[in-house]
Parts: structure tokens; C-alpha cells; sequence
């Protein structure tokens, strides 16, 4: 494993000397502690993340970025690892913006969960670290500007399934048929590069009186594969599950606007993906849903300024964070109430609470945070998450996580 990751260290070095003279180049080295109550010290993360970017002649763009992360404390292949970022061009026209190669795409209006981000894959750190900062994708996007209105089109040759951390695979795993259910998603066999497995997304945008309105559509395919479950004898009974990677549509709007002081973001999406077949028992939404979410936020004026947020988060096909559930209960919709107040002392300095109620099950992750500017270019982070009650959010850890960044 070391040895791949220093053969690919070289090639890349290599690959990129010659551009690396004429761009500016920037990057971040983090360090950093988690410490859950109920286990200790569970990691202890140092990610590096490189970045070369030039801009040609003012009409483009091209950017590259590399990040790695080294953890003693991670087990197998999680413990170092070396990857590709993003790394595409971007050609700037009149009227016209062209962005070619690995990519985060990032639509819609609302902050966090946004139903018509049709191409986010939220990772793992995105979502603990509060960051929500999609995986890159490989595709085309392009963005026609018309001074009255917009339209966007985006189109990936590959598709990129949702990673599984080691605490999803853990989370798994600690479940009776967990096994089963892990290597089913494992196994499932990916959409292989084609014109015929290609995923495509539309956007319309414009303003109307002072609000920005979206109307979006996608068809591609489902981020963890669908699962059935079956029952064979052999000659004891034994549960059975498949996954499949199934197509799936979405139709989605999305506004952003001021009602006096207040901001106000609102998305809704209805779709799913293509069912499996009536005879078949599954795990997975088997029929189309709408999803959606409505926030506000205001400045209250203490201060320097306090930053207060709320949304309600409806999810039709269940809850948020599990994808899969029980084929002999009738889901009930996810519903969720999630709030932020924040407060920066300066440009750099900041204190926040951020927390998500579940409107089901009467669970809660608590979430306060700083982040705190030391000298030559450091910065600290630390945040603390808190579960409450007993339901869905009951399975994020009580942890601790500081971390000390350097930027270049």
C-alpha cells in the first residue's frame, strides 16, 4: 500500500513539473484529533490537500488539485491513501462557460441538504465536519447566459457511486444481516462507461422581482445501489440480498429571495428511481417521492452581527441517513428541523451552534464550534458533536474534534 502511494507521488510530481513553473500553486497541510467519549482517541488525521491553478490569457481556466490523508489509527487501505481532487479546464466565452473534466457540481439554493443538488456526493468529513462540500465527478457542464436568464446542462460519461467510510462499513457490520447487506452493495455491479449509461441534469434559471427561480431536471442513476432480499433453502433456510445500481429521474425547483429582513431558500424534487419488479421484497424506495426544504435566516444586530438560521427538511422515501430499511415496515417520511446561529468576532474568528431534530423519532445531534486565527497562517478548529435522545441520529458518535490547519 505505502509503495503505491510513494510510485504515485513520483508520477504525479512528474506529470506536473513542467505546468507547475508558469501556475500559481496553493494548498493546505491539516492536522488533527478526534476524540469519541465512549472509545478515546479514534483518529488522528494529518490530509494535505495541493492545488495548481492557471488562468490563460483571462479566458479560462485550468485548475488541479491533489489530496492525501495518513491516519495510524485506520486500518487497511483507509490508514494512507493519495488521490485526485479535481482537475479539469474551463473556457470562458461571451456568453458561454465550458467546464470540461473531474468537477464539484453544486445546484440549487439551500444550505446543506439541497434536493435538486442531483450530483453532491457527501462524504463522510463533509458531513461530521460540518463543510457539506460535495465529491468531485467527472463530466461536462455548460452555462449559456442570457441577460434576462440562464441555462445550464451537464453530462457525466462516468458514474461515481457513494463511498462507504470505515464507520459506515462499521455501522453495518454491527447489524444482524449487516454483512449480507454490505457485501451486496460491495458487489453490485457498476454502470460501465457509455453513451447508453451517460447522466444528464438540466437548469433554467432567471429572476423574477428580485428572486432567483430554478427549474431542474435529472436522469441518471441511484448514488448506493437498490437491494432485494430473498430467501433460499440449502438446504436451511438463508437470507439472500443484490444490489443493483438502478436508473432514476428527478424534476426539481428551487428560489432564494428577501421577504424584508429575512432570507428565505426554498427547493422541493419529486422522483426515484425505476422499481424493481412488484414479486421482488426490497430494502431500497421502490417508488417516486417528493423531497424538499424551506429556510430562513436573519442578522440580528449584536454586535458585529449574529447569524441566525432555520429549515424544515422533508425526505419522502425516509430518513436521511438510512438508505435502507426494514422490507416488512411501511416507511413513514423523514421530517427535520435544523438550526444555526453563528457569530464571526472577526473576519477569521467565529463561534457557532448547529443542530439537526429529527421530527420522527425526537433525536438530535448537537453541534457548537470555533474557529479561532493563530499566527503565520495557522488556523484552529474544534468542534463537539452530542447525540440526544434514542432514534436515527443516535448513531453519530458523542465526539470531540480538533484540528490545525496551515494554508499556502
Amino acid at each position: 500500500m505505502y509503495k503505491r502511494a510513494i510510485t504515485a507521488v513520483f508520477a504525479i510530481v512528474l506529470l506536473l513539473s513542467s505546468w507547475a513553473s508558469a501556475a500559481e500553486i496553493g494548498g493546505e497541510l491539516q492536522s488533527g484529533a478526534v476524540y469519541e467519549l465512549e472509545e478515546g482517541i479514534t483518529e488522528v488525521p494529518i490530509r494535505f490537500k495541493l492545488a495548481l491553478e492557471e488562468r490563460p490569457a483571462g479566458r479560462g481556466k485550468m485548475y488541479l488539485s491533489l489530496k492525501g490523508l495518513f491516519d495510524p489509527l485506520r486500518e487497511g487501505d483507509e490508514q494512507l491513501s493519495l488521490s485526485l481532487d479535481e482537475a479539469y479546464m474551463a473556457i470562458y466565452l461571451n456568453a458561454l462557460d465550458l467546464v470540461v473534466g473531474r468537477q464539484v457540481i453544486s445546484w440549487g439554493t439551500a444550505d446543506g441538504f439541497n434536493p435538486t443538488n442531483y450530483f453532491a456526493r457527501l462524504s463522510e468529513e463533509a458531513l461530521l465536519e460540518g463543510s457539506l462540500r460535495g465529491e468531485p465527478v467527472m463530466g461536462v457542464q455548460a452555462a449559456y447566459y442570457h441577460p434576462d436568464w440562464s441555462v445550464t446542462g451537464v453530462v457525466l460519461p462516468v458514474f461515481s457511486p457513494q463511498k462507504l467510510s470505515g464507520r459506515m462499513r462499521g455501522m453495518f457490520e454491527s447489524q444482524p444481516t449487516g454483512p449480507l447487506l454490505l457485501q451486496a452493495i460491495e458487489e453490485a455491479e457498476r454502470p460501465d462507461p457509455s453513451l447508453t449509461n451517460m447522466e444528464f441534469g438540466l437548469r433554467a434559471e432567471t429572476s423574477v422581482q428580485g428572486w432567483d427561480l430554478q427549474l431542474s431536471g435529472y436522469y441518471g442513476f441511484e448514488s448506493l445501489p437498490g437491494i432485494t432480499m430473498s430467501v433460499t433453502f440449502n438446504p436451511q433456510p438463508q437470507l439472500v440480498f443484490e444490489g443493483e445500481y438502478r436508473r432514476q429521474w428527478y424534476v426539481g425547483a428551487a428560489t432564494a429571495g428577501f421577504l424584508g429582513d429575512w432570507g428565505v431558500k426554498a427547493e422541493v424534487a419529486y422522483g426515484g428511481p425505476v422499481p424493481f419488479e412488484d414479486d421482488v421484497i426490497t430494502m431500497s424506495q421502490n417508488e417516486a417521492a417528493w423531497k424538499g426544504v424551506v429556510g430562513a435566516e436573519y442578522m440580528v444586530p449584536v454586535g458585529n452581527g449574529v447569524l441566525v438560521q432555520a429549515q424544515y427538511i422533508y425526505e419522502g422515501s425516509g430518513g436521511l441517513f438510512t438508505p435502507y430499511r426494514d422490507p416488512m415496515i411501511e416507511p413513514e417520511p423523514g421530517q427535520y428541523l435544523m438550526g444555526r446561529v453563528s457569530y464571526n468576532f472577526t473576519f477569521e474568528d467565529s463561534v457557532e451552534l448547529a443542530t439537526l431534530y429529527s421530527l420522527q423519532d425526537k433525536s438530535a445531534v448537537l453541534m457548537p464550534g470555533f474557529k479561532y486565527r493563530l499566527p503565520q497562517g495557522l488556523e484552529l478548529q474544534g468542534s463537539i458533536l452530542k447525540a440526544v435522545g434514542e432514534g436515527e441520529l443516535e448513531l453519530v458518535p458523542d465526539q470531540v474534534r480538533l484540528a490545525v490547519t496551515y494554508r499556502f
